[in-house]
């Protein structure tokens, strides 16, 4: 069984420029080697498929990379990432993924079309007084809470900041 001393092994690339030149048109072509740490022994070479397959995972759900391009840079088979794919059921986490973003883009558009409503409310004088948790909390910005604070104390409205203990 293999130990981890509290460092994972990383597969480290070294990429190394040189130049071609051609006698007939002078011209410079770059070419890029790629140069693999050695595998030592099977403990290592388990290492280092454990840290491929995190690493195309991680690819493959924040990359937004397709598999065969993974498969690619990963120096793997194509029919490798779809085994690891399907092993750890990538389609799935994506797709959550991709909904808990859209869920949370919904809730911030609602809490700002909340704000937006309640912000014209109190300029048409159907609020007296916005009772706030914090100064941070009211608007986005310094620019903005300044922006909206002016509006409203210019219509009348009062806003308190609890945590500050500010009244406008």
């Amino acid at each position: 069984m293999c130990s981890n001393l509290g460092a994972k092994l990383q597969l480290f690339e070294h990429i190394k420029n040189y130049h071609c030149h051609s006698d007939r048109t002078n011209l410079q072509k770059e070419k890029k080697a790629v140069i693999l740490q050695p595998i030592s022994n099977a403990c290592d070479m388990k290492k280092q498929t454990n840290n491929n397959r995190e690493l195309a995972q991680i690819l493959f759900l924040q990359g937004g990379l397709q598999k065969k391009d993974i498969a690619e840079k990963l120096g793997v088979s194509q029919q490798t990432i779809t085994n690891w794919a399907k092993a750890d059921n990538w389609d799935a986490l994506k797709k959550n993924l991709l909904t808990g973003k859209k869920r949370i883009l919904s809730q911030l558009y609602d809490e700002l079309s909340e704000f937006n409503r309640m912000i014209e409310d109190a300029l048409e004088g159907k609020i007296d007084v916005i009772y706030v948790k914090s100064v941070s909390r009211f608007a986005r910005n310094t620019v903005d809470t300044l922006q909206y604070t002016r509006q409203l104390k210019a219509v009348g409205v009062e806003i308190y900041f609890e945590k500050e203990n500010i009244s406008s």
